[in-house]
């Protein structure tokens, strides 16, 4: 991460967004994790108007590192002073434009989201990092055994997705974000998600 050598003016302004901001509402679903989040245009939505008088904003820039689409995003005072990240890379499954455009509106979403303050997804106070194999034991438990024998893709998903968070020492949550950092924003179909799951077992992901 760049950082000028003072920032007391960026911090200023940065404690005066953070009184104006209100947290948006979460304007979007995903249909195969059933949880509610807050897409790209909601993130600046919620930041924009929180600006104001601050003498604060930002710029994303995208550029590529071994044929990989990569993030960074500066955060500017009208002083000069500013916070550049460092670069966020994503490897979708589908390295074509779709995948790489969604991948790169993951990035912009997850650094503004992280740089300002805002809340992009439900708290479920540690739960889901806490208690990741009940949780998904107990989906598994209430699918008809008929259904789990007529949808080996939907089984194949679960085995893989436990497989998943045993890498990252049960963190489940991690685990749900590396998937959809993956595949990026949008719908996708069950063998997508299947698809970038093996693709982080193959990658040798973990919880560093």
């Amino acid at each position: 991460m760049e950082i000028t050598e003072s920032i007391d003016k960026l911090a200023a302004g940065m404690a005066l967004f953070r009184q104006q901001l209100k947290q948006p509402e979460l304007d979007a679903k995903n249909p195969f994790f059933k949880n509610d989040y807050l897409t790209l245009k909601g993130v600046e939505a919620a930041i924009d108007p929180a600006l104001k008088d601050t003498g604060l904003s930002y710029i994303q820039l995208v550029y590529t590192v071994e044929g990989n689409s990569a993030v960074k995003t500066m955060v500017m005072h009208s002083s000069g002073q500013r916070i550049v990240t460092d670069p966020l890379i994503l490897r979708p499954t589908k390295n074509d434009p779709q995948g790489q455009g969604s991948a790169i509106t993951y990035a912009k979403r997850y650094q503004l989201m992280a740089l300002f303050g805002v809340v992009g997804d439900k708290d479920d106070d540690g739960n889901a990092a806490s208690r990741p194999q009940q949780r998904y034991n107990k989906q598994r438990q209430q699918a008809p055994q008929q259904q789990r024998q007529s949808n080996p893709l939907q089984a194949e998903y679960r085995r893989l997705m436990m497989e998943l968070i045993n890498r990252l020492n049960g963190d489940s949550r991690r685990a749900e974000e590396l998937v959809k950092g993956t595949l990026g924003e949008g719908e996708h179909s069950g063998q997508e998600y299947v698809n970038a799951i093996k693709a982080l077992l193959e990658s040798g992901a973990n919880n560093d």
